[in-house]
């Protein structure tokens, strides 16, 4: 019996070893694969810094040459104009939170319904009908314009107030599509 027990412990003690084993070999294999993509990860932002290293030298080199001068005002006026796209969206944003704030209920009817006008311009800014909103229209009225804030939105975005018409001679499109930009964002939070 105890020729059995002990061969029973030392079966058991080499199931226990081998398992810690096999535990051993599973971690470290773990620990390679995760060396692995450590590596990999560094050789890919080591890569994008030789990359960046590299245009930047081209760029200068461009414009020591006279080259990029054209391609670096290009730059720059995109800037300054995504630059004035963001400060026109946070006006039209303020705004709209205004009318929000003023009459929870109404403003989804309200956004959609100047979405609506501004697109018509966008898609057509020749046709003079999609440039001018009667005022005393009842849609507009119940919708946007006995809104507070309704009108002074669309006016912020270019449309004139002739005391019968809110209109727009000329219509700036950027301004205009910044507007309808900011409106169907905030249309996601209602």
């Amino acid at each position: 019996k105890a020729g059995v027990k002990k061969e029973l412990d030392l079966d058991k003690k080499r199931r226990e070893f081998g398992k810690s084993a096999q535990q051993i070999l599973e971690d470290r294999r773990k620990q390679e694969v995760m060396q692995q993509e450590y590596e990999r990860k560094k050789a890919k932002e080591e890569e994008a810094r030789a990359k960046a290293r590299v245009m930047e030298e081209l760029r200068k080199d461009r414009l020591e040459r006279g080259l990029g001068a054209k391609d670096e005002a290009e730059r720059k006026q995109k800037e300054e104009e995504q630059k004035r796209i963001q400060e026109m969206r946070a006006e039209f944003k303020e705004l709209f939170l205004a009318i929000k704030a003023a009459h929870e209920g109404q403003c989804k009817v309200a956004a959609e319904t100047m979405c609506v006008y501004m697109n018509n311009i966008l898609k057509n800014p020749t046709e003079e009908k999609y440039r001018r909103i009667k005022l005393a229209n009842a849609a507009f009225q119940t919708r946007v314009g006995g809104l507070t804030g309704g009108i002074a939105l669309l006016e912020k975005a270019g449309f004139a107030n002739t005391g019968e018409f809110l209109e727009t001679q000329t219509p700036d499109l950027v301004r205009l599509q910044a507007a309808v930009t900011e409106l169907q964002v905030q249309l996601l939070y209602l």
